[in-house]
């Protein structure tokens, strides 16, 4: 048994690389053009225009040659990145091999109804493969997809081939185990070297006559199998390099083991981690493990308020063995899983994405909806009121499962901002107002100190006996000041009759314009009545020093006005005359013409070269009365 399997398997490498030939290898007699014929059992062929030419001759030699059963080996060499249509009329091909080019696509019903047994598309750059692609390939055993970039295989992708027996997708980067279920004849599966992490529940027992089962260097933390139910026909299986939990996630791999000792490939590099962290093999841990356990939440109730167009990240914190598969609900009715849970989902989650975007209409433009840390964590950035309600968390494993319910509300900080904005800008405003008061009245105090402290200093004073005298002199001067400043003012402007009381010292050098300093009074020394009558000389001067500025100010505007007045209506005077004189100038030259025109006439309609008699009319205008005046003159030639 192990030598067929072995044997199958040389013809898989003999597929997908080709037989070697060098390029000066003659090509052997009858072989078509384009193709090299590399013994009597395979053929390399380029597919260009010259094999599309002769495409009919290349069914005709597969027919002649190798008639019934037994078949050529035919690798194709091609530049483009699709499968050539050319294929689809080769109807005797059978081992066909496009290994080793860049096709990235896999069209549909590339193969539909051909007689191929043998197809290897390896070594190339196919990321993905439609539902159709491989149909109606009733006759096919092997099919070769190694060394490619498929992430996922759609799960009626092998529907209509049930002769498979070898299926080969190593070396790829696959995240959910290929559905095989429908494949009762395979024999050999290899899956290894991807990014396998989980298989479903009963995913396997299907297959009755797998023998050989490759999943060395994935992801497994878990192999939960049955051991009554699958995997009954198999004699090898590698499951070593996969970071495997010692748990009862591969209780069911154990009791496999105890019955069939021989059964795992590799042993001592099949190994598991305890709890406390311990890395040991799983051979001998079979039968200590610990009962699986149905998921549990901790916490099933969450509440959270989410401000607007912030980033939110939501746990699933559930525990159970083997580890559950977690898929995410939302009040808008779209689910979300992770990728590696999407095949132990099939059930309960049809159309569950691992992420998806929405645009969002307000502040937070586009938001996105991802799973996290295997499907543990959900997050939502961008967050808007859209997305309110209750986001559920199901875990499920084949125990049983548990929900974990997120409330999220959200809420906006424009309105608190702005309230804080006026409280602010009010305050700014008073403490604007009080500053504008303070700096005024010491503005006003200052100013008032410097006037008080400069009339001190620019007034001499003389101390003078008699106190009349004084009174009487200020009392005059003040009378003069008075009528000279009255000169200039409306009766509101007139200054009080009270006269000061102020003494004003005689001094040659004193001038009637600047205030005067009180003298010290006869005893050496200041009265408050003294004080108090400076203040009211000091506020009566600037009150009508500033009144008169104002009514200079008045009466220069009030010129001006008049000014213009007068300067505009000269102008329209002026333009008026200026037109009439051009008015009349112009009358005055028309009739001129018509005169002169009018004597020609008259002097040469005759035709008598005798005495002639000319009359001659002019009119005169008076520009200033308009008034015209005709004047007639006549001349006799002889």
């Amino acid at each position: 048994m192990i030598h067929h399997l072995h044997l199958l398997l040389a013809i898989i490498s003999l597929l997908s690389q080709g037989a070697t030939c060098s390029n000066n290898q003659k090509q052997a007699k009858g072989c078509i053009p384009s193709c090299i014929c590399e013994g009597k059992a395979h053929i390399r062929c380029t597919i260009d225009s010259q094999f599309i030419e002769n495409a009919a001759k290349f069914n005709q030699f597969l027919r002649d040659n190798k008639p019934g059963e037994y078949a050529i080996s035919v690798h194709f060499n091609t530049s483009e990145t699709m499968i050539p249509e050319i294929l689809r009329g080769l109807s005797m091909l059978r081992n066909v091999s496009l290994a080793g080019n860049n096709i990235k696509d896999v069209q549909s019903g590339i193969f539909d109804g051909m007689s191929i047994r043998h197809l290897s598309l390896s070594h190339n750059a196919i990321t993905d493969a439609s539902p159709k692609s491989f149909t109606r390939l009733d006759d096919l055993l092997t099919l070769d997809l190694s060394y490619n970039y498929l992430e996922s295989v759609p799960k009626d992708l092998f529907a209509e081939m049930p002769r498979l027996e070898i299926l080969n997708l190593e070396h790829n980067v696959l995240n959910i185990f290929p559905v095989v279920s429908n494949l009762p004849r395979l024999r050999i599966l290899l899956v290894n070297d991807n990014r396998l992490s989980f298989t479903a529940p009963g995913q396997l027992s299907s297959l009755r006559s797998l023998q050989i089962l490759k999943l060395q260097n994935n992801r497994f933390v878990s192999f939960d199998i049955s051991p009554r139910t699958e995997l009954l026909s198999l004699q090898s299986l590698d499951i070593s390099g996969n970071p495997l939990r010692c748990s009862c996630g591969i209780a069911g791999l154990g009791q496999v083991l105890h019955s069939n000792t021989s059964l795992l490939e590799r042993p001592l590099s099949t190994k598991c981690t305890t709890p406390d962290k311990q890395v040991v093999i799983v051979r001998d841990v079979v039968g200590k493990l610990d009962e699986c356990t149905e998921p549990l939440t901790s916490v099933p109730f969450h509440s959270h308020v989410i401000l607007i167009t912030s980033h939110v990240e939501l746990s699933c914190r559930v525990h159970g063995e083997p580890e559950p598969a977690i898929m995410w609900s939302t009040p808008w009715g779209h689910q979300f899983a992770d990728v590696a849970h999407l095949h132990m989902l099939e059930d309960h989650c049809e159309e569950c994405q691992p992420a998806r975007r929405y645009r969002v209409h307000g502040l937070t433009g586009t938001s996105e909806v991802s799973v996290q840390s295997n499907g543990r964590i959900l997050r939502i950035s961008s967050f808007s009121s859209s997305f309110n309600g209750n986001i559920s968390c199901t875990a499920f494993n084949r125990l049983g499962n548990a929900t974990a319910i997120h409330y999220v509300k959200a809420y906006s900080a424009v309105k608190t901002v702005m309230l804080e904005s006026l409280f602010i800008g009010a305050c700014c405003a008073a403490v604007s107002l009080c500053l504008g008061f303070v700096v005024g009245a010491i503005k006003r105090a200052v100013l008032r100190w410097c006037s008080c402290v400069g009339r001190k200093k620019n007034v001499k004073h003389t101390p003078v006996d008699n106190v009349s005298v004084q009174e009487n002199l200020n009392e005059s001067h003040f009378e003069d000041r008075c009528k000279e400043d009255s000169m200039d003012f409306d009766d509101d402007y007139y200054p009080p009759e009270t006269p000061f009381t102020t003494p004003v010292a005689i001094s040659p050098t004193y001038s009637p314009k600047k205030s005067g300093t009180p003298g010290t009074p006869p005893g050496g020394a200041w009265l408050p009545s003294n004080i108090l009558e400076t203040m009211e000389e000091v506020r009566w001067r600037l009150r009508y020093g500033v009144g008169r500025r104002v009514e200079s100010m008045k009466r220069n505007v009030h010129a001006i006005k008049e000014s213009g007045s007068m300067y505009v209506h000269n102008i329209m005077e002026s333009g008026s005359t200026a037109a009439n004189k051009v008015k009349a100038g112009v009358v005055l030259g028309v009739e001129t013409v018509k005169y002169h025109v009018q004597s020609i006439r008259e002097f040469c309609g005759t035709g008598d070269m005798g005495v002639q008699t000319v009359s001659m009319i002019s009119v005169e205008t008076n520009v200033d009365t308009q008034e015209s005046r005709e004047i007639i003159k006549s001349f006799t030639i002889v």
